[in-house]
């Protein structure tokens, strides 16, 4: 549950100081608190569980997408139908 915290934290302050919704799964694991690759996923696999992030596909990529009801903007998304679309 530790890393979940930490991988939770990371994203939502990522996103509010680049203004998006969006990370890179990848670029998660490069400059994020967790870079073992079975830390993350279960990291990943918990804030899933608690609805704090949907993993999405874009352009074959996996991407993470912090819920946006976490963020301290509304960030336009253009990809609203994938994962949180009805937020």
């Amino acid at each position: 549950m530790s890393d979940a915290l930490k991988l939770d934290a990371y994203l939502v302050r990522f996103c509010n100081q680049n203004n998006t919704v969006f990370l890179l799964k990848n670029d998660a694991r490069r400059s994020g608190p967790i870079r073992t690759a079975t830390r993350l996923t279960a990291a990943l696999k918990e804030l899933i569980s608690l609805d704090r992030i949907a993993l999405v596909s874009i352009n074959r990529s996996a991407v993470i997408k912090v819920n946006p009801k976490l963020l301290k903007s509304t960030i336009p998304d253009p990809y609203s139908n994938d994962g949180f679309g009805n937020i």
